[in-house]
């Protein structure tokens, strides 16, 4: 749980993205609840891409990166 915890973004990003990019390659539209994330494949790379960024450079020990870090 604890996991969960320090990374919420991460997690409700991944599960939003998942059903959107199912939703934009299968295209059906009237399954949408929520406006679309992304209107493109090349949009939806981006947004993982700087997920996983995300996800690289709050675990790299760096003064630099302390903003990143989550608070116990």
């Amino acid at each position: 749980m604890l996991a969960f915890r320090m990374n919420l973004l991460i997690t409700i990003a991944l599960i939003i993205l998942c059903i959107d990019f199912i939703l934009l390659v299968f295209d059906i539209e009237k399954l949408r609840i929520v406006p679309r994330v992304v209107n493109s494949h090349v949009g939806l790379i981006i947004l993982v891409i700087i997920l996983v960024l995300f996800l690289v450079f709050r675990n790299i020990h760096s003064e630099y990166l302390i903003f990143l870090k989550p608070s116990l």
